[in-house]
């Protein structure tokens, strides 16, 4: 699991380096989680996070923190929408799992009153919980078989979201 974790890094960093190629006005959070779920980085210039500081989290897969925590990032941006910069005018979240759990209703409720575009992508072929919270926040689930996939399938879709500026 160490080497699996150490290259999944690598790919974190290469999107990061591609999120800050698209537009200088990104900034990222990231959550990280198992039966915890803690902030590893809030509100940080992608080239300025250094990915060697992500701590591996032993345990449990636990959604409702997850999302709990999702919700606290999200929300606490939503101020910032009306500024005359607009810094937060749209929203992405990233969701990577390697485990299964419940359907973290209460959470998942809450965030469908922000504003925000929600993918999924797992390390499990066939998740059914993962595709119905897809439905419900109106995702999109991928299935990445290793860390140069997950890679992959973030850069194409930050290249297609309606963050990038189109020229």
């Amino acid at each position: 699991m160490a080497d699996l974790w150490n290259d999944l890094k690598i790919k974190i960093r290469e999107i990061l380096i591609t999120i800050s190629k698209l537009s200088k006005y990104h900034q990222i959070s990231i959550i990280n989680f198992s039966d915890a779920a803690i902030t590893e980085c809030k509100y940080k210039d992608p080239n300025t996070f250094d990915v060697k500081t992500l701590t591996f989290l032993n345990g449990g897969t636990s959604f409702e923190k997850a999302f709990a925590k999702a919700y606290e990032l999200l929300n606490d941006q939503q101020p910032f929408l009306f500024l005359p910069l607009k810094k937060f005018k749209k929203q992405i979240l990233f969701f990577m799992s390697d485990g299964r759990d419940e359907i973290p209703i209460k959470q998942i409720n809450r965030l469908k009153l922000i504003n925000f575009e929600f993918y999924a992508i797992t390390f499990l072929a066939d998740d059914p919980v993962m595709k119905n919270i897809c439905t419900e926040l109106g995702g999109k689930m991928q299935f990445a078989e290793n860390p140069e996939k997950y890679k992959k399938l973030c850069i194409e879709i930050l290249e297609n979201s309606s963050i990038v500026p189109k020229k």
